[in-house]
Formats: structure tokens, C-alpha cells, sequence
């Protein structure tokens, strides 16, 4: 009974190939299995690898990559051959031998020995009464035995044969001839049902047990030319190899195309079968399947965008309006969209409306204003939308009148989906229950067949939930752009833009069935081949040097399936993050550091199907500067030089001390000896103190003198000396003070306690009194001498300068000048200036003047701040060209300058210093020089944080 029911359904899958389109081929191009383009036979050993007898050697495919093993005097392979062991042999030209695996499980061809019995091209090899036997083109039929060529018997050479040519072997054994296959080369069986017969310089017949052929595969489809050489098969796929080009082919597949080469031009919009037949409309017209090929219904030369059954007629949407299948015009406006409502009415969207039309009665009428309607669709409660070229949403509810716009964002586009049995409007900024799908179809069973925004990845929904189709024969197709689903029992019709493809979800593909394994097919470390692929594989690679950190890694399911999509592969190392899936064959890590590794790899099929992780370890060896006995060579070169850095401290320490010690008897010298000064200048000032009253009358008087004689030199000068002179007496006289008062403290024995104690008071008013005297005419005599410096001509001395050199010779003096509170307060001063020179016409000693005053101004800021809080004191001078000037910044993070007195401060006798220390003019005789100079100069300022100013000079 089961056999009856097996039977059975491969007569139907037989029946079913006649209407399916052509399986996919993949075809390999001399550049993608690089070597010659000639190939002369083909097979597969026990392990599915893929060898090829080619003019350049003999070329394998293990399902990652091609490559190519030459024979011993580089001669080409005309012949191969897998015996009932799995093991390959191959002959050519004076050659015979066999595939043998290396220690590092690299295949090479070892010969045969006998070879003076071969000389000459082999012709075939195969395997009777368990032995290997080949034929010579020399006449001699020979079979191995022990690992040597054995001669069998002679058979007459005079018939020359081609290196394509295939020998009649059966033949060759029972007769004296040699004979070749001049029609059919070679039938293949596939799974019980179909074979494939090779036909010479014609392609391929697929037939099934009938002997009927279901289709042709040659250079008119999908094969690059008619001339193949052989073919073979295993799980599933026919290979072949021919001249340039060797192919690979799904047979029976679960998937078939119809495109550009079996009919299908243009993009296909929409599928529907009538009286059981398969039409498509598509852009390019109306096509109708017979037998592998879609052929143009002439009737329909233009574009075809929707079909609909009704009333055992088929109708057409098409630019010039809605035909039926028997040439009836039903209306002449542009239709886009159909929808059949029952056996007598059908809506059609048109670009202006959209119309109902009633067969029996011959009308049409229309029933909204909706323009472009692309789609209509029902939901399961009987309501209708429509869905406009511009995202438009209309709906009619069962049993009620006439259709009603939907309030929508118009901004964006919208689409409907029949979702669950209802209707769901979908904007294209939405991701959830489902994203913006391209196309959407509900069928029969309830699911719901949705797209996303570009019509790719094709999913199926229902019951409130994404169905897992990742698992499904969909996963392969989800790169297809789909326009149209077309769903009969045991099939899915896809139409998009590359054609049809026809999903037979009866054929059980053995990639679908059998579990998957990855395995590693090359090892590569550095430029050596670690291992090859064959054999076992080693689980532990084992240790390796330390420069010995590049490695490769090889890898491919076991089992080839030529489609669309490739397999998917990620790996990781030592147990990190996998690497994204990717259809790369290989893994590459460069300049790998020492320790132990564990690499992973696990492959995808087209199904979506996860293999086991296939695991493979080794490790790298440290490098000898870091193994043990080099960190305890370390550890004592260390301790060595601590040991001696410590000695040398020690003695420096020493040294340090006796230099000390002499610098303590020096010092404590020096402070002896300046005792002795002072108290000779103490003497001096006694006796100075002494002369002063009888030299007092005479000074004055040569005062007066002074004054009426230089009455001439103006006011200035007249009130400028009597201030320097009261100045230096003040000085003098504060200094007699201090005597008088160490004389009287020294006479206090003497004195009555009353009258010394009024004389110290007296002495200490006397005192202040001259202190404020010399303050005051410092503050007068300053004052005088700015205006002094006021009055003075600054026009002139203009010359050629550089103000780079000046700022240079600045940054020199400020260096020596301020380098006691640069010192003490930890000052960091900086001079930015550029590479070359900043030429200009200036007096450089008033430009020197000025920077130098600017730049001593910020030295007081920072060192008054220094004074109250340390902190991280700067001065900077930065010179830049900007344009068509050059611009000085003189910067400083001193105490700053309020805001409320920001504006004042190029005010002449101005100053925010205390009166005792500034005369106010400072800022003002800097702005008179730079404006003299045609420049400008400018100042913001923040309290306690930062003062800067900008001068700039045209060039």
C-alpha cells in the first residue's frame, strides 16, 4: 500500500514538472573556478565534492571554493572516475593515477605505476568485477591491481578520437573496436521518477519514466553553451561541465522561473488560471502558459494590470480600458484594478472613478469619484475599500449606499491590509501590528500574505501574529520583489518584476529535509596550508610560535544547493560576540597575540536552517622575551638597578650635606660681617643726624634760589623740584627719627619716665607726619610728571620696525625684569607669536614702551591675586594676522576690572591702583601711542577672573 501511495504521488509530481518553469542554474565560469575553459569530465566522490578533468589539471569544488591539483608534468586531465569506495581517479595525456589525501589532509595525484602502458590520452575509466580499469588511446585496455597498470587486452587504435569524445565502454570490453557515443552521451538518474540524457551539442532532456521529456536545458535557457562534455548527480543536483563553463541544477527542484528566457518580459502584476490555464498580466501584455513558456496573447499588445474571473469570463484592466478574454471592449477609460463581486458584477478602478459593471445587462455605471484606485479588497463582514494611487482610503460598509473617504494624513503614504478578516490601514511611517507593506493579498484560508516597503520579504500572518515562515520554503524567496500571489493547491505563484516563480510545495528538497552540517574545508596558517580539507578533522591544531598569528579558515555546508541565495556563515573566537551572517566562505585573523583560542563557526542554509557550531582550538606560544625564565631575568636586572639607583642616592645625599654645612659656616660669616656694617651706617646716620640742623638754613635757602631761577621752565618744573626735595628730606628726616629714637631709648635711664614717654609720642607723631609728607609728594611729584609726559611730541621717530622683534625682545626683558615674582608666584608667562616677521612703520622704542606698560599692568593683577589665594597665575601675549591687520593680545587672570568702571579706564589720571602707586595716565599715553600709529586698542575684563587687551594696527 505504501509503495502504491508513493507511486502515486510522483505520477502527480511528474504531471505537475509538465506546467512548472525551468529550475534554477548556476553556472561557473572559467574566472570563477579558474583554470582553463575546456572540461572533459566531471563526477562526485563519496564526500559530495565536485571534480572536474580539466585542460589545466584536475579542478575540485569542496562547496567553498574551487581549486586545482596538477598533474606531474603539468598535463592536462582528459578523464575521472569515483569508484564504489569513494576514492577518485583521474588520467590524461601519457597519465594515469589517483586522488590521494596527505598527512595535513591535502589531496595530490599519485601515479600509477606501469606507466609505459599508458602512453598515450586516457580515454575512459570505470569499474567492472571490482576492479579499476582504463582505456588507452594506444589500443590498450588495462585495470589495476596492487597499486600497477595490468594489461587486460589490445584493442585496434585506428579510429582517432576527440578529447570531448565519450567512449562506448561496454563495447570496448566485448569487441576490437574502439566506438564513440555519437548521440546520446549520457542518462543520468535522478530519484526514480526522472533521469537526465545528454545529448550530444544539443543540451539536456529531463524525461520522466516515459521516456517524455519534460523539458530541455541548453544554451537557449539557462546554460552558457550547448557543447557539454558529461554530466553527474548527487542529493539533488545535476552538474555538468562543458566547454567554458561548468553548471549546476536543481533537479526535481521545488522552485521554478519564468522570465525573459521562457516568455515573461516585463513585470508581472497579477496571476489568475481560467478554464485551466495560468495567465499573467504584465506591463508588457497579456501571457497565457503553454507547456515551460508563457506566450503573448496577441489581442492584448498593451499593458495588462488586472485580472478577474466573472461569469466564466475572464476580464482585463488595461490602459485602453476593460477587455475581456474574447476581445470585448467593456469601457475605453484606463482601468488599474479588478474585483470580482459574484458571477454577474465586478468593480473596476479607472483613472477617473470607479465603475460597476453588471454583465447580464450590459452596463456599467459610476459609483465613486476616487481617481486611480489601484486596489479594492474586501474584508470578511463584506465591506469595500479602496485604495488610490496617492494613499486615498474610501470605504463602503455592506449594505449601505455609496463609498466614504477615510480621514487620513495625506502627508504620508497609506496602504490597505486585509489582516485577521479585517481591514487595516497602514501609513508608511508604522512598524507595528505590521510595517508598511508594498503588496498584501488575503486568500481563501484566512492568512494574510504581506510585503514589506520595497515588496520584499514575504510573510504570512494570521490569528493576530506573524506565522514563522523563516523555517518554510518562503525563506529562499525573500529577496523577491512580489507584485502578485497566485495560490493553487500544492503551489505559489510569485509575480514580480524578474518574471514568475513557481514554489511546488509537494517536492521534498533534501535541504529542507535532512539536517545541515558546516564544515571546515581549509586551514591555513600564514602561507602554509595547515590542513586541506580531507580526511578527518583535527579538533586541536595544536602550539605555535609566536610569529606564527595568521591564520585562515575554510568553510561550507556539506551539501551544494545552486539557488538564488547563498548559504550564510558567522563565527566567533574564544567564546565572544558571533559575527553578523554573511555568505563569505572564509574567516581571516591577522597578528592573533599568545595564548589559547577556540574558533567556532556555524552556517545557515537558504531555509534559514542553523547548523551545530563546529569547534576547532590551538594555541600560540608565548614569545621567549616573556616566558618564565625571561620575567625572572627581568626581576633581577630590576632589582640591580634599584639597588644602585639607592647607592647613588646615598652618596649624593652625603655630598649634599658637607655642601651644606659649608654654605651654613659661610652664611653665618656674611651675617657677622653685615652686623659690622650696620653698625657703622648706625654711626654714620648719628653723625648725619648731628650736621643736619646746621645744614637745614642752607638748603632752603639754595631752594628758593632754585625756584626763582627756574621760574622760566614753567609750573610744572617750579612745583617738580620743591616736591623731590621734600621727598628726599622726608626720607632723611624719617631716618634721623629712627635714630633719635634709638639714642633716646638709649639715654631712658637718664631721663624722667615722664619726659620719655612724652618725647616718644613726640617722636611718633614726627614720625607719621613724614611718612604722610613722603607720600603725598611722591603722589604730587607723579602726578606732575605725567602731565609732564603728556605735554611731550610723540609724532615723530616713525621707521621701518618689525613688531614681531619688538614683542621678542619684550618677552627677553620680561623674563629678567619680572623673574623674582615669576618665581615666587609661580607666573606662567607666554609669548604666541608667528613664524615670520610682521613688518610696520613705528617708533619700536614708544611700541616697546607701550607693550612693556600693558604687560607690567597684568603682572600686578596676577601677583595681587597671588597675594590673597594661590592659584594657577598666567600671562600671555599672543600676536596673530587676521585680514589686512595684525592683532596683539595681551591677556592675564589677575584680579580683573568691575564692570562699572570698564569704560573709564583710558580716562587720563585714572587708575584702579591704589593713589599711592599709580598716577593714572598709564593706559591713556598707551592708547594716545597706538592711535598716533593709526591703531586701535580695546579691553573686557571680568572681576577676579581675566582681563584682555586687544590692540590692532592696520598694514
Amino acid at each position: 500500500m505504501k509503495k502504491f501511495i508513493v507511486v502515486i504521488l510522483l505520477l502527480i509530481s511528474a504531471l505537475a514538472c509538465k506546467s512548472q518553469g525551468l529550475p534554477y542554474v548556476l553556472n561557473f565560469s572559467e574566472k570563477d573556478y579558474n583554470a582553463h575553459s575546456r572540461n572533459f569530465d566531471i563526477t562526485i566522490d563519496s564526500a559530495g565534492v565536485v571534480w572536474v578533468a580539466n585542460f589545466e589539471g584536475l579542478v575540485y569544488f569542496d562547496n567553498s571554493k574551487w581549486r586545482t591539483i596538477h598533474i606531474p608534468g603539468f598535463a592536462r586531465a582528459t578523464v575521472v572516475f569515483t569508484d564504489d569506495k569513494g576514492e577518485v581517479w583521474t588520467g590524461g595525456y601519457n597519465f594515469f593515477g589517483k586522488v590521494q589525501i596527505s598527512a595535513n589532509g591535502s589531496p595530490y595525484i599519485s601515479p600509477i605505476d606501469g606507466a609505459e602502458l599508458y602512453q598515450g590520452e586516457i580515454q575512459e575509466i570505470w569499474q567492472a568485477d571490482g576492479k579499476i580499469k582504463f582505456l588507452v588511446s594506444n589500443g590498450n585496455l588495462c585495470y589495476v591491481e596492487n597499486g600497477r597498470a595490468v594489461l587486460e587486452k589490445k584493442i585496434s587504435a585506428e579510429f582517432v578520437t576527440g578529447l570531448d569524445d565519450v567512449v562506448d565502454v561496454a563495447k570496448a570490453e566485448n569487441n576490437e573496436m574502439i566506438e564513440i557515443k555519437d548521440d546520446e552521451i549520457v542518462t543520468e538518474h535522478l530519484d526514480g521518477i526522472y533521469s537526465a540524457r545528454l545529448i550530444k551539442n544539443k543540451g539536456i532532456e529531463i524525461i520522466d519514466t516515459a521516456q517524455n521529456i519534460l523539458y530541455t536545458l541548453n544554451e537557449d535557457n539557462y546554460l552558457a553553451n550547448n557543447n557539454i562534455s558529461y554530466i553527474t548527480y548527487s542529493k539533488g543536483v545535476l552538474w555538468g561541465a562543458g566547454e567554458k563553463s561548468i553548471f549546476a541544477v536543481r533537479v526535481p527542484s521545488p522552485y521554478s522561473l519564468f522570465n525573459t528566457k521562457n516568455g515573461t518580459n516585463g513585470s508581472v502584476v497579477d496571476i489568475k488560471k481560467y478554464d485551466g490555464k495560468i495567465y499573467a498580466a504584465t506591463l508588457n501584455g497579456l501571457l497565457v502558459l503553454d507547456g515551460h513558456n508563457f506566450k503573448k496573447i496577441k489581442t492584448f499588445p498593451h499593458a495588462c494590470w488586472s485580472l478577474a474571473e466573472v461569469g466564466g469570463m475572464l476580464y482585463c484592466a488595461t490602459p485602453e480600458g476593460v477587455f475581456s478574454l474574447d476581445g470585448r471592449q467593456m469601457s475605453s477609460t484606463a482601468a488599474l484594478s479588478l474585483m470580482k463581486i459574484d458571477d454577474n458584477r465586478f468593480f473596476a478602478g479607472c483613472v477617473d472613478g470607479v465603475y460597476l459593471f453588471q454583465i447580464k445587462e450590459k452596463l456599467s455605471a459610476k459609483i465613486c469619484p476616487l481617481e486611480k484606485v489601484t486596489a479594492i479588497k474586501e474584508d470578511d463582514e463584506g465591506n469595500i475599500y479602496l485604495q488610490s494611487l496617492y494613499g486615498q482610503i474610501w470605504k463602503k460598509e455592506k449594505n449601505k449606499p455609496g463609498f466614504r473617504p477615510i480621514d487620513l494624513n495625506l502627508q504620508s503614504q497609506n496602504a490597505v491590509a486585509i489582516v485577521d478578516g479585517k481591514a487595516l490601514i497602514v501609513s508608511d511611517s508604522d512598524k507595528e501590528p505590521i510595517e508598511y507593506p508594498l503588496f498584501s493579498h488575503y486568500d481563501y484560508d484566512g492568512i494574510s500574505w504581506l510585503t514589506d516597503y520595497s515588496g520584499r520579504n514575504l510573510y504570512r500572518w494570521r490569528d493576530g501574529k506573524r506565522l514563522d515562515d523563516r523555517l518554510t520554503m518562503l525563506y529562499p524567496v525573500k529577496d523577491w520583489a512580489v507584485s502578485t500571489i497566485y495560490k493553487e493547491e500544492g503551489k505559489i505563484w510569485l509575480g514580480g518584476d524578474d518574471g514568475i516563480i513557481v514554489i511546488d510545495l509537494r517536492a521534498k528538497d533534501p535541504a529542507f529535509v535532512e539536517k545541515p552540517t558546516v564544515k571546515i574545508r581549509n586551514i591555513i596558517v600564514g602561507d602554509s596550508v595547515l590542513w586541506g580539507g580531507f580526511g578527518v578533522m583535527p579538533t586541536d591544531l595544536g602550539e605555535f610560535e609566536h610569529n606564527q598569528n595568521k591564520f585562515m579558515f575554510e568553510f561550507s555546508l556539506d551539501g551544494f544547493l545552486p539557488s538564488k541565495n547563498r548559504p550564510l556563515y558567522r563565527y566567533r573566537l574564544n567564546g565572544g560576540a558571533w559575527s553578523n551572517y554573511a555568505d563569505d566562505f572564509d574567516s581571516e585573523f591577522l597578528n592573533l597575540t599568545y595564548g589559547g583560542y577556540e574558533f567556532e563557526v556555524q552556517g545557515k542554509t537558504i531555509y534559514g536552517v542553523e547548523t551545530e557550531p563546529v569547534k576547532i582550538t590551538f594555541k600560540i606560544k608565548f614569545p621567549f622575551y616573556l616566558r618564565w625564565y625571561a620575567m625572572l631575568f627581568y626581576a633581577a636586572i630590576f632589582a640591580q638597578l634599584v639597588y644602585a639607583v639607592i647607592r647613588r642616592r646615598i652618596r649624593r645625599l652625603k655630598e649634599e650635606k658637607i655642601k651644606l654645612e659649608q654654605i651654613v659656616d659661610e652664611r653665618t660669616a656674611e651675617v657677622v660681617r653685615q652686623k659690622d656694617e650696620i653698625e657703622n651706617k648706625s654711626q654714620s646716620l648719628e653723625k648725619a643726624l648731628q650736621e643736619l640742623s646746621s645744614t637745614q638754613d642752607e638748603l632752603i635757602r639754595q631752594e628758593k634760589m632754585a625756584t626763582v631761577g627756574k621760574l622760566t621752565q614753567g609750573l610744572i618744573d617750579r612745583i617738580l623740584n620743591p616736591l623731590n626735595y621734600i621727598n628726599n628730606f622726608s626720607k632723611l628726616s624719617e631716618s634721623l627719627v629712627k635714630d633719635i629714637e634709638a639714642n633716646i631709648e638709649d639715654e631712658k635711664e637718664n631721663m624722667d619716665e615722664e619726659n620719655y614717654e612724652d618725647t616718644l609720642d613726640i617722636l611718633s607723631m614726627l614720625k607719621g607726619n613724614l611718612e604722610k609728607v613722603g607720600q603725598h609728594g611722591q603722589n604730587t611729584t607723579r602726578t606732575l610728571k605725567a602731565m609732564e609726559e603728556m605735554l611731550k611730541d610723540r609724532s615723530g621717530g616713525m621707521i621701518k620696525t618689525d613688531l614681531r622683534g619688538i614683542l621678542k625682545k619684550n618677552e627677553e626683558v620680561v623674563s629678567k625684569y619680572h623673574e623674582k615674582c615669576i618665581h615666587d608666584y609661580g607666573i606662567k608667562v607666554t609669548f604666541i607669536l608667528p613664524e615670520v616677521g610682521m613688518p610696520f612703520d613705528g617708533n619700536p622704542e614708544l611700541l616697546s614702551k607701550t607693550f612693556m606698560s600693558i604687560i607690567n599692568n597684568g603682572f600686578y593683577a596676577v601677583v595681587k591675586k597671588s597675594e590673597r589665594q594661590h592659584y594657577d597665575a598666567e600671562v600671555r601675549v599672543e600676536a596673530l594676522f587676521e585680514q589686512d591687520r595684525y592683532i596683539i593680545k595681551f591677556y592675564d587672570n589677575g584680579i580683573g576690572i568691575e564692570d562699572t568702571i570698564l569704560d573709564k579706564v583710558f580716562d587720563p589720571f585714572f587708575t584702579t591702583k591704589p593713589t599711592g602707586e599709580a598716577s593714572g595716565v598709564g593706559l591713556y599715553l598707551s592708547r594716545e601711542i597706538i592711535q598716533n600709529h593709526h591703531g586701535d586698542i580695546s579691553v573686557k575684563s571680568k572681576k577676579d577672573e581675566f582681563t584682555e587687551l586687544t590692540v590692532e594696527f592696520r598694514f
